[in-house]
């Protein structure tokens, strides 16, 4: 990992309780930019700054699993993606 920002925004309006967004950016050998974003309003309740910050980062973990898994090849090939192949 080469770089990691994170950004908390509240709306200049506020409304009703605490909403914020969260943003996390991570760069990552050879050149891959990540980047995912949480709304303290997703889902059915307004979340606390604490808990959409786990969610931000367990996200990011998994993001960035992916990619090693993708870089390794280690990523599963499900049959109906199989492409078959004849030898002569």
């Amino acid at each position: 990992m080469t770089s990691c920002h994170v950004v908390i925004e509240a709306p200049r309006h506020r409304h009703a309780g605490n909403p914020f967004n969260v943003r996390v950016m991570v760069n990552l050998p050879p050149g891959h930019e990540l980047v995912v974003k949480r709304d303290s309003a997703e889902g059915d309740r307004e979340e606390k700054l604490p808990e959409v910050l786990r969610k931000a980062f367990a996200a990011m973990e998994r993001r960035i699993k992916e990619l090693v898994e993708k870089q390794r090849g280690d990523v599963k090939i499900h049959a109906s993606q199989q492409v078959p192949v004849t030898v002569e």
